[in-house]
């Protein structure tokens, strides 16, 4: 694949600093992993990036990302083959995945859509436009989450997310060896 020099992008001067969402970014081309590093941590997210497809899940599940930036054409393992394989994958299903790619032909653009991306842009990268497709994706997924995680009438999370919640405070505890006490109010 034929790599473009990527211009240093600039963030939107007016970029909150608040965000605090994880975004992964795997792409073989070290110019791009520090151009959305640059353009991305001044939002405040937290950007992990990875050159090496074949190390991904490793990364996945230490950086636990909100959204996952891929690249279509990558040595070893290509980012529609990672897509697939997180689509097929229960727990980061529901992962937002957005494709970043020089390619702009119909066909890997339908490859892309099929294998389970929620967006897609081509580079090179219009700063203002990836930071507001992110931030759009990320406000839709909280939405949907909240949606199918919390009771409308009470406002508390529902019996499956309570569950989940409290497997993952349990394996905290045990983790960093502490105590762990839970009491339930009716």
């Amino acid at each position: 694949m034929d790599k473009q020099q990527m211009p240093e992008p600039q963030p939107v001067p007016e970029a909150p600093q608040t965000n605090a969402s994880k975004v992964m970014v795997v792409d073989d081309d070290p110019l791009v992993l520090t151009a959305l590093q640059n353009l991305l941590e001044p939002w405040g997210f937290q950007v992990y990036t990875l050159g090496d497809p074949l190390q991904f899940f490793d990364l996945l599940k230490e950086a636990e990302p909100d959204l996952l930036i891929l690249d279509v054409q990558m040595p070893h393992k290509g980012g529609i083959e990672l897509c697939r394989e997180i689509r097929n994958n229960s727990q980061w299903s529901g992962l937002p995945i957005l494709f970043l790619t020089a390619r702009t032909d119909a066909q890997t653009m339908h490859q892309v859509f099929a294998a389970g991306a929620d967006d897609y842009v081509s580079k090179p990268i219009v700063g203002p436009e990836l930071v507001s497709r992110i931030l759009n994706r990320l406000e839709r997924t909280r939405l949907l989450r909240s949606l199918v995680e919390i009771d409308a009438l009470t406002g508390v999370m529902n019996r499956r997310k309570s569950s989940e919640e409290l497997q993952r405070l349990i394996q905290l505890c045990d983790r960093h060896q502490q105590p762990f006490c839970f009491a339930i109010v009716d």
